[in-house]
């Protein structure tokens, strides 16, 4: 709300019942939050690229197709991660270090420097 009305809930008296015109107001607010709100953003990371962002996507690997049919070289051209897909990753890499934490630690191994 602050970052796009420029409002912070705490200054509101919600605890009126039953619910007023202000809380019905806020929530009016709420729904109408544009897509690159932090709160959107949290809930689909997708919404953090605007159209611009993700046609220059398609164009990155499109031309970066092109030149891999040309020439051969190099290794096979993948599209970059979109903001959901980055987020799964960090979350899975997160889990497995957790897990290879826990196993570690009831197998008795210590990782120093990073070293098996």
């Amino acid at each position: 709300m602050a970052q796009t009305y420029g409002l912070k809930l705490h200054e509101f008296d919600l605890a009126g019942e039953p619910p007023d015109e202000t809380i019905r107001w806020l929530a009016s607010l709420c729904v109408q939050l544009p897509a690159d709100a932090r709160v959107r953003v949290m809930d689909d990371p997708n919404l953090a690229w605007d159209d611009a962002t993700r046609i220059q996507r398609v164009m990155d690997y499109r031309l970066q197709s092109i030149a891999y049919l040309l020439t051969g070289k190099g290794p096979k051209p993948k599209p970059l991660d979109t903001p959901d897909e980055a987020t799964k990753k960090q979350r899975a890499f997160e889990s497995a270090e957790q897990n290879r934490s826990m196993v570690d630690e009831l197998l008795g191994f210590s990782h120093l420097g990073g070293d098996a």
